[in-house]
């Protein structure tokens, strides 16, 4: 049973929200009987429903076993935290996610996982060097989602950002001397694109409430910064990680089509969240603005198509909760398209809708939380529908606590001065 539980952590998240674990020793790991007992939550991805049903009493019995050896300062303690914290927010335990990245982050800077120790082998200074990256990148989507300081934010990233994924998996041991040096890996761009994802957060806190026209102009400018800096990141690509069907096809091969999808879900997510406020009706139309609104509608509808190409296709699952979080957004932008776009932008729309629900039902099936996120976004579909639908595109404080703090629930959104009955009508995630 074990080994098929941990197949699911393999199949459905490695590589993805978190890079953690160099897979011929996670497999050894599950032969010898030493796995960490976090990664027990794979059983919720399995087909059995009498084993994933345990999902719930495996994460409480991790952290029994966490808390009971806290105070051992080890790699496999900082690994068992970041599943830790990836669960909480899973479940809606945003206390314990940041409670457990931050036990994580304290451990890794103890252990110097951010500096390079010639005296390990080269497969061992890959692993540190991506459990240090996914605690970068995890602080950035963390501690904004639930209004918090970044507490990574002084150490700055890694100046040797993570190899190619198939070589570092393909070597037999992670004690193995001296491999043959390769290229930068799919995660390597995800920590580089996962910076500018950082001052798109600052931006969009600055932006709202609603500015006057000189600083309006100025967050417009600054905007078109930011989106030339993610289309330089996504130009500078090489050629073959790039999105495209064929690229995606040929990483499927080796095993990794699904963090390919994450790391190019990530791009159109930041892109939906850089222009979303393009979105507001209220805001002065100028060319340039009309571009800018133009340019998230079609994030929106390129992330709904690459998320639906990877379910045709399968074996490129990124069922890990964020997702769900990113393709609420995709849902609200595309519903404003199928609204108020072209005559030729509305089918296209509308079908990507009918995709992401679909997706939504598939991430509820493995985290119940997102139930409420589906069913606040029919409501919030049905409302826009049958009145004032303008309204709900408005960027301001909710608006952002909406894109960003993906934590907060509704009932402490009061900025906007609403009633509660107003505030029902938009999805959070």
């Amino acid at each position: 049973m074990a080994q098929s539980i941990i197949e699911g952590y393999i199949l459905h998240i490695l590589d993805r929200p978190h890079s953690i674990f160099h897979l011929p020793t996670l497999r050894t790991s599950i032969r010898a009987g030493t796995l960490p007992p976090a990664l027990r939550y794979g059983a919720r991805f399995h087909r059995d429903h009498k084993i994933s049903c345990l999902a719930k009493r495996f994460l409480e019995e991790a952290k029994a076993q966490l808390q009971a050896d806290l105070e051992h300062v080890s790699l496999e303690n900082v690994q068992a935290c970041i599943l830790l914290a990836s669960l909480s927010a899973a479940s809606q335990q945003p206390s314990s996610e940041s409670l457990y990245l931050g036990i994580a982050i304290h451990m890794a800077e103890v252990l110097q996982l951010g500096e390079c120790q010639e005296k390990d082998p080269t497969q061992i200074r890959e692993l540190k060097r991506r459990i240090w990256c996914s605690l970068y990148m995890a602080d950035f989507w963390c501690s904004t989602g639930n209004g918090l300081n970044r507490k990574m934010a002084s150490f700055g990233r890694l100046t040797d950002l993570p190899t190619d994924e198939a070589a570092f998996h393909g070597s037999t041991a992670l004690g193995s001397g001296e491999d043959s040096a390769s290229g930068p890996g799919l995660w390597a761009y995800m920590i580089t694109l996962v910076e500018i994802f950082g001052e798109i957060q600052e931006l969009s806190l600055r932006a709202a409430p609603s500015l006057p026209d000189n600083q309006s102009m100025h967050v417009d400018e600054q905007v078109g910064l930011l989106g030339q800096a993610l289309t330089s990141w996504e130009a500078n690509l090489p050629e073959h990680i790039r999105y495209s069907k064929a690229n995606l096809l040929a990483f499927r091969a080796q095993g990794l089509g699904g963090p390919f999808v994450a790391l190019h879900q990530g791009y159109y997510h930041y892109r939906m969240l850089l222009y979303y406020q393009y979105l507001d009706t209220k805001r002065a139309t100028t060319e340039k603005t009309a571009r800018f609104s133009k340019f998230c509608q079609y994030s929106a509808l390129a992330h709904s198509d690459l998320l639906a190409f990877a379910r045709e296709i399968g074996e490129c699952d990124v069922l890990y909760a964020g997702v769900g979080h990113s393709t609420v957004i995709s849902s609200s932008v595309l519903l404003h398209t199928a609204m108020f776009g072209e005559s030729d932008e509305i089918i296209p729309a509308q079908k990507a809708l009918q995709a992401n629900f679909e997706v939504l039902q598939e991430l509820s099936r493995y985290w119940p939380s997102l139930d409420l996120t589906i069913r606040r976004l029919s409501q919030f579909q049905l409302r826009c529908t049958e009145g004032d639908a303008i309204r709900a595109y408005d960027f301001d404080e909710w608006m952002v606590a909406f894109l960003l703090r993906y934590h907060l629930t509704l009932d402490e959104k009061r900025s906007r001065g609403v009633t509660k009955n107003d505030i029902a009508l938009f999805p959070v995630c």
